[in-house]
């Protein structure tokens, strides 16, 4: 086997958003196969018999293929794999000395997802949502590995019946027809659920806030629900689905898991292994998020540790304390530190620290956590150079902006505070107001998001700073 760099590609239109690069790229390095590049290319249904020849004369050594070209670029090929001929759609070209052979790893890598989610396709009832090439790739999957019943729901009554006579006919397994959603949900004989696999491209981004099925009473009727689509996260098919109470399963796996198995076609015996499939996860997430940190910045009592504590269960990071972090380098407190050394010392250590976490955190981390939150001190940006790598650095900025009154209530009884210390009820109240009315403006200039914290618990704040950042990279994309 050949271990000179190759060129790799993926066509489809559009094709901007696509991820792919990102992942063939990490495969690369954590299976030490080189690649020259990976390279996307837009081309419109009328290139693409010209883009493939011109592809194949270019020696380039394999291509992924997407919407809408699935099953436009058959005929185009040299040759294809059994299943994708079954199927009749191919998502992965590989070079041969005629042309190019055509591999479907849609319905191999949605199966891997399902599996790892330990979902059994054998015996299982299944309703699948559109009659396009993923669908195809779906509808194949489940009536190959044994489902009891697969039902094909699409807008077009026509292209869902021909898939499923196709379907039927292929596969030898009379088990998969076409019904319509008002049909489905009228129907309540028997007590089975079923798995759902969506697989149109509504709830795509920046179509958020749709789903192709909206009735609470389709989600009634699940045990699990799939969504291909990986741009949001977390689709409103997904969110209608968990207020269901049913288990969830994003696109990005069937990405991940097709991607897998598209490189081991093109490097043979380098199938990327777990841990190097779990780390190129973790970095697809944090690409989709729009960031791999937050950094919550504000005044004392604000809540920067309790919400952080929360953001951090949820997004599975690691929960890191300025001050602490100075405490444990220094060996002393932060109330000892002022007393000691005075306040501009402590500053110059708040920097110090800052560049270290922003030198080490680019990505994932090696101990498994996908990102980190960071607790900062009050004070950290008030220093042009804090602002500055926080601006710079690898996470989002969060101002937690808080009243007065609430952090005098928040901080009763509390007497490490050095800002603090030695006031009375109302010296107190009236320093903290000195200090948030010169301190907020300096915070929201390097925030990227401000949420107010008053009369919240630490829950619903972690939950607003999760949709507020959402939003933005929402924004972001569509710029």
């Amino acid at each position: 086997m050949s271990t000179a760099p190759r060129l790799f590609g993926i066509i489809g239109d559009p094709i901007g958003h696509t991820l792919s690069p990102v992942i063939h790229t990490l495969f690369s390095s954590k299976t030490g196969q080189p690649i020259e590049g990976y390279v996307p290319f837009q081309v419109s249904r009328e290139r693409l018999p010209e883009a493939i020849r011109g592809a194949h004369a270019l020696g380039i050594a394999g291509m992924n293929v997407t919407v809408p070209h699935k099953s436009a670029v058959i005929p185009e090929l040299h040759s294809i794999d059994p299943l994708a001929e079954k199927i009749g759609a191919v998502n992965t070209l590989v070079y041969e000395d005629g042309g190019y052979r055509g591999y479907n790893t849609d319905a191999t890598g949605l199966g891997m997802a399902l599996r790892k989610e330990g979902v059994a396709l054998a015996g299982a009832r299944v309703v699948i949502l559109g009659a396009g090439g993923a669908a195809r790739a779906a509808a194949f999957l489940c009536a190959d590995g044994g489902a009891a019943e697969v039902l094909i729901i699409n807008r077009s009554d026509d292209r869902a019946e021909a898939l499923a006579q196709e379907v039927c006919e292929r596969t030898g397994r009379p088990v998969t027809r076409a019904v319509r959603l008002a049909s489905f949900l009228a129907d309540t004989e028997g007590e089975d659920r079923y798995l759902a696999i969506q697989c149109t491209s509504v709830g795509l981004m920046p179509d958020t806030e749709h789903a192709a099925v909206e009735d609470a009473e389709f989600f009634k009727k699940l045990f699990f629900a799939v969504d291909i689509v990986y741009r949001p996260l977390e689709t409103k098919f997904l969110r209608l689905a968990k207020e269901a109470g049913v288990p969830t399963m994003g696109g990005l796996s069937m990405l991940l898991y097709q991607a897998a198995d598209a490189f081991a076609l093109w490097f043979p015996g380098s199938r990327p292994d777990d841990a190097a499939l779990d780390c190129v996860m973790r970095v697809l997430r944090g690409e989709l998020r729009g960031y791999y940190g937050i950094n919550l910045i504000g005044y004392m009592g604000s809540g920067k540790t309790t919400v952080g504590r929360e953001l951090a269960d949820v997004l599975h990071f690691d929960l890191w304390d300025t001050d602490r972090m100075i405490e444990e380098s220094t060996g002393r407190s932060v109330s000892r530190i002022f007393a000691e050394d005075g306040e501009a010392l402590f500053r110059q250590l708040e920097t110090k620290t800052l560049e270290q976490i922003n030198a080490a955190e680019t990505g994932p981390r090696e101990d498994g956590a996908e990102g980190l939150v960071l607790s900062t001190g009050g004070g950290l940006p008030l220093r042009e150079e804090n602002r500055t790598l926080l601006r710079e650095g690898f996470g989002r900025t969060v101002y937690l902006r808080v009243r007065p009154e609430t952090v005098i209530r928040r901080l009763e009884g509390d007497e490490t505070r050095p800002l603090l210390a030695g006031a009375d009820a109302a010296e107190k109240l009236a320093r903290v107001e000195a200090m948030l009315t010169e301190r907020g403006p300096v915070y929201e200039s390097c925030a990227d998001l401000i949420i107010d914290t008053d009369d919240k618990e630490p829950g619903e704040i972690a939950t607003e700073i999760l949709k507020g950042l959402a939003d933005l990279r929402e924004k972001e994309e569509r710029a």
